[in-house]
């Protein structure tokens, strides 16, 4: 019925994208003027603080497609599929409230005063002006126009429930990326 959309603000792509290029250059500097001793002394640390960043800022996302809203936070994914969702806040950041409970998005917080007085159009806002109120109202739209579809408030033939998962490559990431700065400090 309607296109899958990918809301995540702009700054936090550019803080992701930010601290994986700032930890190249640190990297390329370790190795110009210390050479291999150094990156591998120096390097670990650096390159777990651009896996953070980019773990924190650079993947959590919220995804609105026909078969629900998925919110990916740092650590975990919840998919809330369209006949468990109640309604969406936006008071501190994206809430999804649910038939199971509330899913908080750390990806899409609370308009700026500016930001919610300027933002009027929800329609391409996957790009511009992404924040709690534009996100909510686009989530509200979709259930909507679903709804008025003829595709939801029909029973279900089995209970339907929330899919949450653990967002494995973050965490390996993470703990590889602190392993390795233990023994990069530990060596050094």
């Amino acid at each position: 019925m309607g296109p899958t959309v990918v809301y995540r603000t702009a700054v936090s792509r550019v803080l992701g994208v930010a601290a994986v290029v700032l930890a190249v250059f640190a990297l390329a500097y370790f190795a110009a003027t210390g050479g291999v001793r150094e990156v591998l002394r120096s390097g670990p640390l650096v390159v777990l603080g651009a896996i953070v960043a980019w773990v924190a800022f650079g993947l959590p996302h919220v995804t609105v497609s026909d078969g629900g809203v998925t919110v990916r936070n740092v650590l975990r994914t919840v998919h809330v599929p369209w006949p468990t969702f109640a309604g969406a806040d936006s008071t501190w950041s994206l809430t999804v409230r649910t038939t199971r409970g509330d899913i908080g998005s750390w990806a899409i917080p609370a308009a700026s005063g500016f930001a919610a007085r300027t933002s009027r159009d929800v329609a391409g806002q996957a790009e511009r002006g992404v924040n709690a109120n534009t996100v909510a109202l686009a989530i509200g739209e979709r259930h909507r126009a679903l709804v008025e579809g003829g595709f939801l408030g029909r029973a279900t033939v089995q209970e339907v429930e929330l899919e949450r998962s653990w967002n494995t490559g973050s965490v390996l990431a993470l703990a590889a990326g602190a392993a390795a700065a233990v023994v990069g400090v530990l060596a050094g």
